[in-house]
């Protein structure tokens, strides 16, 4: 138990990511309860629901914030750039669910902390090539090279393609990204990261049940018609200094710089609200420090003080036209906003008899966003808002039962402020032709109410075990939730469906999540893994009154009720042969406000194989066959499910039973 625990704190190791075929985080994450990633399609538009974040995510990762090795990857309002993450980069994930206001700022859905693979102390390469159905290619390759003793590099470029399970879903990637480690002594160590991300992505739209059941692989006409996708690049550079002060003290410091530019044609109709055609920038910075110094007063007493903050400076523009067949039509608008969010953070752990463990901390962030926008007739609006600082405290009080059982409980408060795209939504459809105020909407507020009983790995030579189990409560004040409205659109004097965002109601999400993981080892060259993990929710409207229709009680929709991810790995003759299959089941989930729409609940089976068919001598080279069979009783589903959605497009239906194969090859130090 330590104070960097800012919530209930979930591990996906490098092996777990590799169980599956590697085209993106979706099925890793899943195996976390609490967490569900969404995907529309293979390497397609992604979203991340920790315990609830999704309700303001009709799209992308919102309410989330992500780090690599200390360095903030998430803009200020909490958009996080996942498709420049490649589990090919990474060595572990660490998942922070519930909110982290006390340590991470503004947000009330977690953190994701991501490990990188970093370069290895000799010269090595791998390279892997992969094929699947629908038009899969996957292509990665990686090369370490210690350049001195003090200097270590690792490059890696991934090339990812996919023709599509459903008409107008194509999608392609290149990422190549840079790690470097500089070790100046044994006290001070750098860290760098320096990625370029290129890719598209097409949007086949929403399907009704009817059309979902008649004919999963068809898209909406117009997004076919209008050529509905996304063009994105984004570039990242970031350092991180780690300094050991002294044997008890150390500091980590990171600053960054990133760029984003985007094309976006899209549109379901020829509504004004359902197309348009949009050019978006980004330009970002910001730093932040750690600071940790370990007190130990006596034998049986010991105190750990962190302190630290953060500064984040982000520049946004976006330009909108109507969708003329994949091109800029008619102008609509055009807003920049500029960002400037800041966060202070100071606790600490108070340790007894290696029995007790108590948490005191606190964080306190403010963010402005600063709002120029021109509508159609020219009609401009320029507006501030400022959210004043919040202190946002957390407390917990573990016991160590026995050497691996303990009991820990917690108090954690958050906010999440809104995002650039709620805030200027509003100003954008408020009469169509003028801006409201940037000041419309409130910081959400949240508390949770968390006790989890966790048992820790025994020490066992040929079999070991651990689980844990979280019961929590959190409650959610002026949330942020989305509506429709109809307006008048005055240049054409149409009734159009507009979708609106307000600090509409409150929210209770209580939830139980469970977790239980086996090792067996077997004449010291064979191992079995296997693990079961679940959550059961009951997410409901507090307070919620649209009109005249009040949703109190009535379940928050697009949260499953349950879900169940399980899993085994055989690994045979010292990983020579390494077999796995995944299970993972979704319960009906609610589709609208009112909860008179339900998907279907449906199971998913994955399955992986990896041979490894040669290898040299002294393991420098290594060559490994694989393959494997996703959706294997090839059920019917949606993982992507649009809530709310005009015209009861609910549906994105999901790729039917494909396999894939492919080769990979592994080279280390002494080739010549």
């Amino acid at each position: 138990m330590s104070y960097q625990t800012a919530g209930s704190v979930a591990i996906i190791p490098s092996a777990v990511m590799k169980g599956y075929d590697g085209l993106s985080l979706q099925n890793a994450l899943n195996t976390v309860p609490g967490v569900t990633m969404e995907s529309r399609g293979y390497g397609g538009s992604q979203r991340i629901n920790i315990r609830g974040s999704f309700l303001r995510s009709p799209f992308a990762v919102r309410n989330i914030k992500m780090y690599i090795q200390g360095i903030p990857l998430a803009s200020p309002d909490g958009t996080a750039p996942l498709d420049l993450i490649d589990v090919f980069d990474l060595r572990s994930i660490e998942v922070v669910k519930g909110p982290a206001g006390s340590i991470y700022g503004s947000g009330t859905g977690g953190v994701l902390l991501l490990k990188p693979f970093l370069p290895s102390e000799s010269l090595s390469v791998q390279q892997s090539s992969m094929i699947g159905e629908f038009g899969v290619h996957r292509f990665t390759t990686a090369v370490s090279v210690p350049l001195t003793k003090k200097l270590k590099l690792r490059f890696s470029h991934i090339f990812q393609e996919n023709a599509g399970y459903r008409k107008q879903e194509f999608n392609r990637k290149n990422n190549a990204t840079v790690f470097a480690n500089y070790r100046a002594n044994d006290r001070l160590s750098y860290f760098g990261y320096l990625s370029f991300f290129d890719g598209q992505l097409a949007l086949p739209g929403g399907l009704t049940l009817q059309q979902a059941q008649d004919d999963p692989r068809q898209a909406n006409a117009f997004s076919i018609a209008n050529n509905a996708s996304l063009y994105r690049t984004r570039y990242f550079a970031g350092v991180s200094q780690r300094w050991q002060i002294q044997d008890q003290m150390s500091l980590l410091t990171s600053v960054y710089y990133n760029i984003s530019r985007k094309e976006n044609p899209y549109g379901t109709s020829a509504s004004y609200t359902r197309n348009g055609f949009k050019e978006e920038s980004n330009d970002g910075s910001g730093a932040r420090t750690e600071f940790q110094w370990k007190l130990p007063l006596d034998k049986e007493f010991d105190v750990t003080v962190n302190a630290g903050g953060e500064l984040q400076w982000d520049v946004f523009e976006s330009t909108e036209w109507t969708n003329a067949g994949g091109r800029p039509g008619n102008f609509k608008y055009t807003y920049n906003v500029d960002y400037f969010a800041w966060l202070g953070f100071l606790g600490t752990d108070i340790r007894w008899k290696d029995k007790w463990l108590m948490g005191l901390s606190a964080g306190v962030n403010s963010t402005r966003h600063a709002i120029e926008a021109i509508g159609l007739n020219a009609n401009r609006t320029d507006s501030v808002a400022q959210f004043d600082p919040v202190v946002l405290p957390r407390m917990t009080l573990g016991y160590l039962l026995s050497p691996e059982w303990s009991l820990q409980g917690s108090v954690s408060f958050g906010s999440s402020n809104p995002t650039v795209f709620e805030q200027v939504e509003i100003q954008q459809f408020s009469g169509t032709t003028d801006f409201a105020s940037a000041g419309a909407l409130n910081a959400e507020r949240g508390i949770n109410y968390e006790i989890t009983l966790k048992k820790e790995r025994s020490n066992r030579s040929s079999w070991q075990w651990s689980g844990e189990l979280t019961a929590y409560h959190f409650e959610l004040t002026d949330a942020i939730l989305p509506y429709s409205a109809l307006r008048v659109f005055e240049p054409t004097g149409a009734l159009e469906d507009f979708t609106l965002y307000s600090n509409a109601g409150s929210t209770k999400q209580q939830g139980v999540e469970a977790s239980l993981f086996g090792a067996w080892k077997i004449r010291s060259k064979h191992t079995i893994e296997a693990w079961i993990n679940g959550q059961w929710t009951y997410y409901t409207f507090n307070n919620y009154v649209l009109g005249d229709i009040d949703y109190a009680g009535k379940r928050i929709p697009g949260m499953p009720s349950g879900t169940l991810n399980s899993g085994v790995s055989v690994n045979l003759f010292q990983e020579r042969v390494v077999c796995a299959m995944n299970h993972f089941y979704s319960s009906a989930v609610v589709l609208n406000n009112s909860n008179t729409q339900k998907s279907n609940p449906y199971n998913l089976v994955n399955a992986r194989v990896d041979i490894e068919v040669f290898h040299s001598k002294n393991n420098n080279w290594r060559c490994v066959v694989f393959g494997g069979v996703n959706n294997v009783f090839n059920a019917n589903y949606t993982s992507f499910l649009q809530t709310n959605a005009a015209f009861d497009r609910f549906f994105n239906p999901s790729p039917a039973r494909n396999i894939y194969g492919g080769l990979a090859l592994f080279m280390s130090k002494g080739i010549h």
